[in-house]
């Protein structure tokens, strides 16, 4: 078994030199061959835990996609199914089926969590809890922001496949959702979702026997508030009180650390650098300076805009520290979050009857490549996620899988732990293999994000659409509408700071021959999946609150509401 290297070490940023803007956006396909790492503790399967179906031994062991192989095998390698006519055959629920937790932290970027290196106090449960869990390493998501990219984690499709890359898109009422393969299966099935962009506004609201989303500020009401929608009570309470006879699968979707941020909770210690600004300012700077840069791009931007447009572009990198500390007291809240569900689970008696995921959507970016914020850049900061899971019988107590992995790789992962049918419309691959230890430990790994411009930052540096693929130590990212590649290489140069295409054109040209092609095999594979008509009042006030848009419908905030409302007491 291979020793795992530990985390790289990050430290928080202090005030540095201005740098020269360098922004980049859209599609990844990240392809690796690093080997599987894991530690020697043993399996949790404490007394009186579950067989899970999918473990050795278990009900169903074996017989899942991948299982056993030396490959890992992608469900989506055969041509696409329809849902109602795959049937569950030799699947039902019993009393050793378990409960299935995923809970999803918008915004957290993998290196700002202790478990993965980070030297700030950010994330003390969750850097308690890896050591009884599974944690993968190179964990990569479909999309450095939430629509596509939770589309992509309840479909197991990519973005260029499923079509939903824009706010005006959703899932339409045709996608077969991850709780709508649950419910088939015969769960109860739960969510509470604190990001309309993974609810409601991402059509991701359908095949749910309970949901609670809590709605934009503006349009939040005394009801909703009564209801604590702004808190977790509900997913609390759900656990607390479910007495079902079918198990259940519940989704958990919180929003900290998503801007605007809050900073630290009350009665901890806050960052020093948290402080040495006024909040408000904090909040509004990216957002302006977004919503500036797009009506610049746009060629709307009148002289006065530009001034202020300059300004802020002058100011941001020396308050970016302030901005970057506010970010990590969010993730000591969103900290705070998981370790009430985890506890609420153990209270219940069923921490060893559940199968416990927990994962982001996407980073965050503090001027690493010239931008701030999210959505526009297919860097580490933005597509690096942390990924940890917990499956009884099956994984190891604090083993790490240094392979890669993604995010559509879970609905197959936990088909095959179940014992349950995969979809042939799937196109991530069962992790089981590597969790059983059965899967090469040579074998290389391909993974895929995607981001579609959309007139954010950089576009006239590198357009609407880029790709990029990672293999081995090398990773191209392909600037399609400028017809331009980008090589980086990783060993050497883990933050992507200098670009070597014109010292490899060989590898570079390689890669983006292999970009082009994957980006036609992937393009619109699955058409049932996209609504185009996604954009209503509610969701158009959420995207307003968050700075995704601005009131005259650009990129950024201006005048947005831009307050993360919480509550921290439960």
């Amino acid at each position: 078994m291979i020793e795992p290297s530990p985390p790289r070490t990050r430290r928080p940023r202090a005030p540095s030199l201005v740098r020269a803007p360098s922004v980049v956006l859209t599609l990844a396909l990240l392809g690796c061959g690093d080997a599987v790492e894991s530690g020697d503790a043993d399996r949790t399967g404490a007394p009186g835990a579950r067989a899970v179906p999918g473990a050795p031994g278990g009900p169903g062991a074996g017989g899942g996609p991948g299982a056993g192989s030396a490959e890992l095998a992608r469900d989506g390698d055969a041509a696409a199914g329809d849902p109602a006519a795959e049937t569950a055959t030799g699947f039902s629920l019993g009393d050793d089926t378990p409960n299935v937790v995923v809970m999803v932290v918008d915004t957290l970027r993998a290196d700002h969590l202790g478990l993965y290196g980070y030297e700030r106090d950010t994330s003390p449960f969750l850097d308690r809890l890896a050591r009884e869990l599974v944690v993968f390493d190179q964990a990569w998501s479909q999309a450095p922001w939430t629509l596509p990219a939770t589309v992509s984690l309840f479909t197991s499709t990519y973005p260029p496949g499923h079509g939903v890359l824009s706010s005006l898109h959703k899932a339409g009422e045709a996608a077969e959702t991850m709780p709508e393969w649950f419910q088939g299966l015969g769960f109860h099935t739960a969510a509470l979702v604190h990001n309309t962009l993974a609810g409601s506004g991402a059509g991701l609201d359908q095949g749910y026997d309970e949901y609670w989303e809590k709605p934009p500020l503006r349009l939040m009401t005394d009801d909703d508030r009564e209801a604590g929608l702004h808190t977790i009570d509900p997913a609390l309470d759900f656990l607390a009180g479910y007495d079902g006879d079918a198990p259940f699968f519940l989704y958990v979707h919180t929003i900290e650390p998503h801007h605007p941020y809050n900073g630290s909770p009350d009665g901890q210690e806050r960052f020093p650098e948290e402080d040495r600004l006024d909040h408000t300012f904090a909040n509004d700077i990216v957002p302006d300076m977004r919503s500036l840069l797009g009506q610049r791009n746009k060629g709307v931007l009148e002289a006065a805009g530009q001034t202020k447009l300059d300004d802020l572009l002058a100011r941001l990198d020396g308050i970016t520290p302030t901005i970057e500390a506010l970010y990590d007291g969010d993730v000591r809240r969103a900290d705070q979050k998981v370790a009430r569900i985890v506890t609420a689970l153990r209270d219940r008696g069923g921490w060893n009857d559940t199968i416990f995921v927990f994962l982001s959507d996407h980073g965050e970016e503090f001027n690493e490549h010239g931008a701030w914020s999210h959505d526009q850049s297919v860097y580490e900061e933005l597509v690096h996620v942390p990924f940890l899971i917990h499956i009884p019988g099956v994984t190891r107590a604090g083993a790490r899988i240094g392979r890669p992995v993604e995010l559509v790789d879970l609905l197959p992962t936990l088909a095959e732990a179940l014992g349950a049918p995969s979809r042939q419309a799937w196109r991530g691959r069962s992790l089981m293999p590597l969790l059983q230890g059965t899967a090469d430990l040579e074998a290389a790994a391909t993974v895929f994000t995607t981001r579609m411009n959309m007139d954010k930052l950089g576009i006239v540096a590198r357009g609407d659409k880029e790709i990029a693929m990672r293999r081995g130590r090398w990773k191209a990212i392909v600037h399609y509408d400028v017809q331009r590649t980008s090589l980086y290489d990783l060993a050497a140069d883990p933050d992507e700071q200098l670009d070597v295409a014109a010292e490899h054109p060989q590898v570079a040209a390689g890669m983006r021959d292999a970009i082009l092609a994957w980006w036609s095999a992937e393009q619109r594979t699955q058409p049932g999946i996209l609504d185009t008509d996604g954009m209503d009042p509610a969701k158009y006030e959420a995207m307003l609150q968050m700075g995704y848009i601005d009131a005259a419908g650009t990129g950024g905030g201006g005048g947005a509401v831009r307050s993360n409302e919480t509550d921290d007491r439960r």
